[in-house]
């Protein structure tokens, strides 16, 4: 199975959009800028995430599944996330826990 995440650049007034995999999206050079909030996901929202994730891995006729939206803008090397950081960091720590890949 395939998991998606669309994708949304804000370089411009119009932009564009991009759907990509997991795994495209953790091989991204993604920043998130100080002005962003803190991390603020509660346990029942990471508990969601995870249930969906399981549920979606179960059906063995879905082999897609779309987690959402992230916006991105571009700035100088990286990809400042400017909407949707919130997912990309629970996802990324699921992620990093399911591999034993912690960054430190």
């Amino acid at each position: 199975m395939i998991m998606m995440m669309d994708v949304r650049n804000q370089m411009s007034s119009v932009g564009f959009a991009k759907v990509v995999s997991l795994k495209e999206l953790l091989e991204m050079n993604l920043h998130i800028p100080c002005y962003q909030r803190a991390y603020k996901w509660t346990t029942r929202s990471v508990n969601l995430l995870i249930n969906d994730l399981k549920e979606v891995g179960e059906d063995e006729d879905c082999n897609e599944y779309r987690l959402g939206t992230i916006i991105v803008a571009a700035n100088e090397e990286k990809l400042d996330i400017v909407d949707g950081q919130q997912r990309a960091v629970s996802y990324t720590h699921l992620r990093a826990h399911e591999t034993g890949a912690y960054l430190v």
